[in-house]
Formats: structure tokens, sequence, C-alpha cells
């Protein structure tokens, strides 16, 4: 029986390969991996959600130390907005 491309567990299948293939300083062949289970995460969980946050945070990280400084930025950015989002929500006490 085969996962559907939108079932949560592929998403846990995606995160453990990209970790095997970084863990094996393979991070180019990692990456599109990565890049899947963020767009993943952010089509199940939400656009804000905080966990997609850990997500953006991990794979910027990656991405600085392989010297891709601009989409690690970009990553940055799109984490530090879901979190003013997330702070202002706790703040207003809006849902």
């Amino acid at each position: 029986k085969s996962l559907g491309p939108d079932h949560p567990d592929l998403v846990t299948w995606l995160e453990h390969l990209a970790e095997i293939l970084l863990s094996e300083g393979k991070f180019y062949q990692a990456k599109p991996f990565y890049e899947r289970v963020i767009a993943m995460k952010e089509k199940s969980l939400g656009p804000d959600h905080p966990d997609l946050v850990t997500w953006l945070e991990r794979v910027a990280d990656e991405l600085r130390r392989e010297w891709y400084y601009d989409e690690a930025k970009q990553l940055d950015e799109r984490a530090i907005a879901i979190t003013k989002k997330i702070l202002r929500t706790r703040e207003t006490g809006a849902i």
C-alpha cells in the first residue's frame, strides 16, 4: 500500500531521510527533502503555525553552513514574521 502525497506519515519519512542525508554530509541531496517538508507542513498546519518556525530555522541554519546566505535570510525572515504574528496574537488574546 502506498502513501498519498499529503499523507502525514510521508512528512515524517521525508524528515528522517533529510536528516540521514545531512548526517552523511549530503546537504545538496537533503535540501529538496527539507523544502518539501516545509511545503507539506505549511499546507497541513497553516502558514503561521509555530511548528513551521522550527523547520524554517533548522533549514536556514543548514543553508548558512553551505553558504546559501540569501536563501537562509529569506527563511529567517519568514520565521521572524510568523513569530511576531504569534506574539501579537497572544498579546491581544485573539485566537
